[in-house]
């Protein structure tokens, strides 16, 4: 219940009040394009050497048969009624398009009605504008440096991603070391360093492993569990444990805490150090 109103809320805050706000000020994607945007990116533009003089259909019709200069445009503001965040693309491009396409889709409807050519807004690079405007032909570049760049990036990223996925763990162990005290002395000599350490399990199975040590000579001992064993972690769950280690010939050493599953096979491990104080 309480998601739902959250979800209700939000929707409703948004949609309702912010609405073009949320364009504006909350999508990345315009400050994105902004970056990445350069002359020969293709981004919604407006003809304007085309659709300028602006006047009604029946007037450029007379104007085009008297040979004075006409435009496609009828100033019929259908391109800003459908833009969702009310942009009038023919004052030139704007940072908070988000080049949806909608303002295209209905210049092109008016377009056909009044058997005019398509286009006159449209997906286009800059330099194409200006090459249509001196009359020049069409030159479409998609690749060209910042597109190779940004396509070289995307394939890294889509690789490091991949990498993470294959290889990523279904537990994690992790240990902290006491800090108050480091070690106590034992009545025999020996010293003891006590540790938390946190099995977790990330899979969706139940996952049973052993706790070992390596690096150093000393004594595991585990909480309320037998050395020997098996921790079982439930799916999406975690174990804490308070361990001890104690060495009968104490030295400042590394120590490693190593998880063996059922199989014997180390699988997880996690670095620390035994302190001699």
């Amino acid at each position: 219940m309480t998601w739902t109103l959250v979800f209700a809320g939000t929707t409703y805050g948004l949609a309702g009040f912010a609405r073009e706000q949320v364009c504006t000020f909350m999508c990345p994607w315009p400050r994105l394009q902004g970056a990445i945007w350069d002359p020969e990116a293709f981004t919604v533009n407006y003809r304007d050497y085309r659709g300028e003089v602006r006047m009604s259909a029946k007037k450029a019709a007379e104007a085009r048969a008297l040979g004075e200069p006409a435009g496609d445009c009828v100033d019929c503001g259908a391109c800003v009624a459908v833009c969702p965040i009310g942009i009038d693309i023919r004052q030139g491009p704007n940072f908070a398009c988000i080049n949806c396409g909608l303002c295209v889709d209905a210049c092109d409807g008016v377009m056909a009605k009044l058997d005019r050519p398509r286009g006159l807004i449209d997906y286009e690079s800059w330099e194409n504008i200006e090459r249509g405007r001196v009359g020049e032909p069409r030159v479409p570049r998609l690749l060209r440096p910042k597109t190779i760049g940004l396509a070289l990036a995307c394939v890294a990223l889509a690789g490091v991603i991949a990498v993470s996925f294959v290889t990523k763990t279904t537990a994690v162990l992790s240990v902290q070391h006491d800090r108050d005290p480091l070690s106590v002395r034992l009545s025999d000599g020996a010293v003891r360093n006590a540790y938390t350490v946190k099995l977790l399990n990330k899979s969706s199975a139940v996952q049973n492993f052993k706790l070992a040590i390596s690096g150093v000579d000393a004594a595991l001992a585990i909480v309320g569990h037998a050395a020997a064993d098996a921790i079982e972690v439930e799916p999406d769950g975690s174990e804490t444990l308070r361990v001890t280690l104690t060495m009968p010939e104490p030295a400042d050493a590394d120590v490693t805490f190593e998880a063996v599953d059922a199989a014997g096979r180390v699988v997880l491990s996690a670095h620390d150090r035994f302190v001699n104080r």
